[in-house]
């Protein structure tokens, strides 16, 4: 008996993740994991590893380009902003402090 059920889950858990990779594929970047729907359903991709593409590769899937952006911009809201004007700041007093030094000499 303890067989059957065993062999039961071990079948629902098989089922499930084909129905997930059906629908999904599974795309890894770095430490990160997202899944993309797709629009038609296949086995034709199940898993995509993205962590050493380059901006060729990047250019050729466009879809899954917009999709990753999309999850970044998500992800870090308005932190790239925040981080884009500290380094505006620290780049006008090193050139506040360059004009002082010039004007030194």
């Amino acid at each position: 008996m303890k067989r059957i059920v065993a062999s039961i889950i071990l079948l629902v858990i098989i089922v499930a993740f084909a129905g997930v990779s059906y629908k999904y594929l599974t795309i890894r970047k770095g430490s990160h994991v997202y899944f993309m729907k797709k629009s038609p359903g296949t086995f034709d991709r199940v898993y995509l590893d993205v962590s050493r593409w380059s901006f060729i590769d990047y250019g050729i899937h466009p879809k899954i380009s917009a999709f990753l952006a999309s999850k970044g911009i998500q992800k870090n809201g308005n932190d790239w902003k925040k981080e884009l004007e500290k380094k505006i700041d620290s780049a006008k007093d090193e050139v506040k402090s360059l004009k002082e030094k010039a004007s030194e000499n």
